[in-house]
């Protein structure tokens, strides 16, 4: 499964425009992309091209508004899509009924995702002659504390008879 598929997903139910049995998702295809990038306390042993449906069912509303909602969690929540080349969400309408007052929603959606990995004396993926296991999300240092740090001189090159 999509790990953003489900995000934005998630995002959508929380909204709560439709009940959450009419919003149903699936990965159509997925291809692997086999390139490592060392990422320092982490290593990118791949990435994943999914191809993803967002169904949207008896939907009553505005569909101006799914379209703002998607467009909204990608800005926030996949800002890499431009430099993997991705294409824009697309999205069909289907009328449910003559009176054009409810409709079906599908949205095709395509993400690029890393397989993130932490060498593991116990893990189970075995890997340029270590051990190592997936994790969720980046490892980042975050700094505890910070002390103030003065300038060597403030005033160097500033001369005190002007």
């Amino acid at each position: 499964m999509s790990y953003k598929l489900q995000q934005v997903t998630d995002f959508l139910v929380g909204l709560n425009f439709v009940p959450e049995e009419n919003i149903d998702n699936w990965v159509d295809l997925c291809s692997v992309i086999p390139e490592s990038r060392n990422m320092g306390k982490y290593l990118e042993i791949c990435r994943l091209h999914h191809q993803c449906t967002l169904l949207i069912e008896r939907y009553t509303g505005d569909s101006r508004l799914i379209t703002a909602w998607v467009s909204a969690w990608l800005h926030d929540h996949d800002p890499d899509r431009d430099s993997y080349q991705l294409p824009d969400p697309d999205i069909d309408i289907e009328a449910l009924d003559a009176s054009g007052t409810q409709w079906d929603i599908d949205i095709s959606i395509e993400f690029v995702e890393p397989v993130m990995v932490v060498m593991d004396d116990t893990g189970n993926i075995p890997w340029q002659g270590q051990r190592w296991s997936l994790i969720d999300d980046p490892l980042v240092d975050v700094a505890e504390s910070v002390e103030e740090v003065e300038p060597e001189d403030r005033h160097k090159g500033v001369s005190d008879d002007s």
